[in-house]
């Protein structure tokens, strides 16, 4: 028989409980954190929500969960070591929230006393240039074989082929996708009402007949009877909407791999896949820009302007020829 613990625990009893007490702990930080952004801030409950997605990646380098003490020896050199390997693997987006929520949450731990110094201002600043990269597209057939393989006899299926024919079909954000209210379709007028996004403006679009067969296949047979007012609800209970940009991402990544669809590495997993698609996919049938940016929901013509770098052939067409000077005689 083997030696018994000298504690008399069980082994893995103890782990157990070594385990739920680093995640109460790790909790209990969370409430805190909450509580002083309240006081200190008005922040909205799903911008701390969202903040507290980056700080679980940070707490987890950190090896929080095993040793909390660690936040006592961050120093100058650590913080900026951290944010310098999240950037190798994220994007410029990711990287700004990680920023915003890790700037935040050491100014809430010198508060706090748990850090001796205010290292935000040591976390640097990792700028994306406006206009700097071109957009990941998707193409038609691809767009055509990822719908086409989605298996829509489960709710999960009605689900996701809905949100991904409705972001192939519009081009909207992401947000504006999972803020869709079942009373922003009007099925009389065969108009589908997006709401503002980003400062811009609200979007009507007409009811195109596949967007409304996806809408009410899913509306009908996929989702709940529960009184939420967003369209897209997640899959178990408690039944409630896509509160986090992460969850589409995530769904939409799912389906490519089960697609089989192999993306560059730099390329957008998420609704902006979509978004440079249909804005590719205007650009070749000779849309102008100012139709485009109405389309997508632009305030300013400026932020459509990086999908011109889509199509270089089609640039040069467009470019007017340099006027010869013309030779008169004397």
């Amino acid at each position: 028989m083997k030696d018994q613990p000298t504690n008399g625990k069980d082994p893995c009893t103890h782990q157990k409980d070594q385990k739920g007490t680093s995640q109460a702990a790790r909790q209990t930080l969370f409430d805190q954190y909450r509580q002083d952004a309240d006081h200190y801030h008005d922040w909205a409950t799903e911008t701390v929500n969202f903040q507290f997605i980056y700080l679980n990646r940070f707490l987890d380098w950190l090896d929080y969960d095993a040793h909390p003490g660690g936040l006592s020896e961050l120093n100058p050199a650590s913080i900026r070591s951290f944010i310098f390997d999240y950037a190798d693997g994220h994007g410029p987006g990711s990287c700004k929230w990680m920023q915003f929520a890790l700037r935040s949450f050491l100014r809430f731990c010198h508060r706090q006393g748990l850090l001796s110094c205010d290292w935000s201002a040591v976390v640097p600043a990792m700028r994306a240039f406006k206009l700097a990269t071109v957009p990941r597209v998707i193409d038609a057939d691809q767009i055509r074989c990822l719908l086409e393989s989605i298996d829509r006899s489960s709710a999960a299926g009605k689900r996701d082929y809905a949100m991904i024919l409705l972001l192939s079909t519009y081009g909207v954000r992401g947000v504006q996708l999972r803020h869709l209210q079942c009373s922003d379709i009007h099925w009389r007028e065969d108009r589908l009402c997006f709401p503002a996004a980003k400062g811009g403006h609200p979007l009507t679009f007409p009811l195109v007949d596949e967007a409304g067969a996806g809408l009410l296949d899913y509306l009908r047979e996929g989702r709940p009877e529960v009184s939420v007012p967003q369209v897209f609800l997640t899959l178990r209970t408690p039944f409630t909407a896509l509160r986090h940009s992460g969850s589409l991402s995530g769904i939409i990544a799912k389906r490519l791999r089960e697609a089989g669809i192999v993306l560059p590495e730099e390329s957008p997993r998420g609704s902006h896949l979509f978004r440079h698609s249909l804005a590719s996919r205007l650009l070749e049938k000779g849309h102008g820009l100012k139709h485009i940016a109405d389309l997508l929901g632009h305030r300013y013509l400026d932020s459509t302007l990086i999908y011109t770098k889509i199509d270089l052939g089609a640039l040069h067409s467009m470019a007017a020829p340099w006027p010869k000077k013309e030779v008169t005689n004397s």
